[in-house]
């Protein structure tokens, strides 16, 4: 699948899932993970840690 309708297919289903991976945030918005992780650390996005790892 191309990562813009990778994109596509998670705001589809946003509501039911408003949580995502930080690979999928970055296709979403058109970014790279790094600049997720920049962005986590400058605290302008919110990152949450789910399950044991």
């Amino acid at each position: 699948m191309h990562s813009s309708e990778a994109a596509r297919s998670i705001l589809a289903n946003w509501r039911e899932a408003p949580q995502v991976r930080v690979a999928d945030a970055a296709a979403i918005l058109g970014l790279s993970t790094g600049s997720i992780y920049s962005f986590a650390e400058q605290g302008r996005l919110k990152l949450v840690k789910l399950g044991g790892r």
